[in-house]
């Protein structure tokens, strides 16, 4: 799957979870609400790679990691559509800057 097709996935799953919030009463999430779910899900990702290097104990690490970096991917996708960011521009952008840089 391309980003773009990464992206249109992501926000369907949002789109379900917004009809969720408004069927029980509580507001859909915001911008913010996504980007504080980033973070936390980012704090789960480094107990899960602190495990996987051996200087933690969890359980099932290999599955959750999956999930755990599932779970960034599909915040960041849904961060750069909502701010109208050119995701798959920006990463191309961003890999021939530091390519550039490290043949200098």
């Amino acid at each position: 799957m391309t980003i773009q097709e990464l992206t249109t996935v992501a926000s369907k799953l949002l789109s379900e979870y917004h009809q969720k919030s408004l069927a029980e009463g509580t507001p859909a999430w915001t911008r913010e609400d996504l980007m504080r779910g980033l973070v936390v899900d980012v704090g789960e990702l480094m107990r899960l790679t602190m495990a996987k290097e051996g200087k933690r104990t969890e359980a099932n690490v290999d599955a959750r990691l999956g999930h755990e970096l599932a779970d960034c991917l599909w915040s960041v996708l849904l961060l750069a559509h909502s701010y109208e960011i050119d995701l798959e521009s920006e990463l191309s952008n961003m890999v021939n800057s530091k390519l550039k840089m490290l043949s200098e």
